[in-house]
């Protein structure tokens, strides 16, 4: 037996154990989720087709996963008025495994996954959240945690949170507040902050891949270093040319900025990239062109990216 559901202003055809991806739902995963609209039941006998629904049929399923769908790219643009707009959407999906469909009126039994308790305020023996005029000493790079980005990052510190030990003991009422001063509503629970934050304390990697190269990989011989400026090479300058998107012109003023390795470049901090970017002029590149990620590889022995540098390093 096969049903015709709808959810989400679309329509699905499913059968018991079919797997789906739908329009966002509200729920957890591993809770039950019931679809009432069936606009048709086939498969045992002559179709059924429902006026607009059919009656006592219902369909359940058992939420997989919360995720999201491909970068959708919306360009607009108006000849002769200078006029560009880019945006980018990713679509909030839910997949869910269908586990019965019922006829007659039979209820679904709705079950709840168990849910862990998420702790909330200070870490055992740690202070209780409170925001800063400043960082106490160096503050920590919260731009490790999932989800805050160079921006974000700028006014979590103008909102006066600097470390990762605030982060980690914020209350639901803490919690509250700031996505309301920072219109992120949602985002500190839905992208686990407060945990990655503990994690992050407790000496563990961060999650996301590129994060843990940026920590892990940015000295040399397996030393950690941070960014610096050097007035002049550390023995023979890196042939910095060879990471793409960056020729003779670009290698002369990073020279005059005070970069001249590949692991300077590697050791790249969000407010290092800003204050190179606003000083040479060229916004936004390093990261697009992925500068750090590169200057990573080449430190590892790989060849460079572009043919026509991994030619040219082959005759050097």
């Amino acid at each position: 037996m096969y049903a015709v559901i709808k959810t989400g202003g679309k329509q699905y055809r499913v059968a018991k154990d079919d797997v789906i991806t739908i329009e966002r739902l509200a729920a957890e995963v591993g809770d039950t989720v019931a679809f009432p609209e069936v606009l048709m039941l086939a498969g045992d006998g002559s179709p059924h087709v429902g006026k607009p629904t059919v009656a006592g049929a219902s369909v359940a399923g058992e939420v997989v996963e919360q995720t999201r769908g491909d970068k959708v790219i919306i360009f607009k643009k108006r000849r002769r008025h200078n006029y560009r707009r880019k945006k980018g959407h990713r679509q909030e999906l839910t997949v869910v495994r269908i586990l019965d469909i019922l006829t007659g009126g039979a209820e679904i039994e709705m079950k709840k996954a168990e849910r862990k308790a998420i702790v909330r305020g200070p870490v055992a023996g740690g202070r209780a959240f409170t925001l800063l005029k400043s960082a106490d000493g160096k503050g920590d790079d919260l731009s490790l945690i999932g989800g805050i980005g160079p921006k974000l990052n700028e006014r979590l510190k103008s909102l006066g949170i600097f470390h990762f030990w605030q982060l980690a003991a914020l209350s639901d009422a803490d919690i509250a507040k700031i996505e309301t001063g920072l219109a992120i509503k949602g985002r500190i629970d839905r992208e686990e902050w407060v945990e990655q934050s503990r994690e992050l304390m407790a000496g563990k990697a961060p999650r996301a891949r590129t994060d843990r190269a940026r920590v892990g990989g940015a000295g040399r011989a397996g030393e950690l270093r941070a960014f610096e400026r050097l007035d002049v090479p550390e023995g023979n300058a890196d042939d910095l040319s060879l990471i793409g998107g960056v020729g003779d012109k670009i290698v002369a003023k990073l020279n005059d900025f005070g970069v001249h390795h590949f692991w300077q470049v590697a050791a790249l901090e969000a407010h290092d990239v800003e204050a190179i970017e606003s000083e040479i002029g060229f916004k936004g590149r390093i990261g697009r062109e992925e500068w750090v990620e590169q200057a990573r590889e080449l430190m590892a022995g790989k060849a460079p990216r572009a043919k026509v540098d991994q030619d040219r390093a082959s005759k050097d």
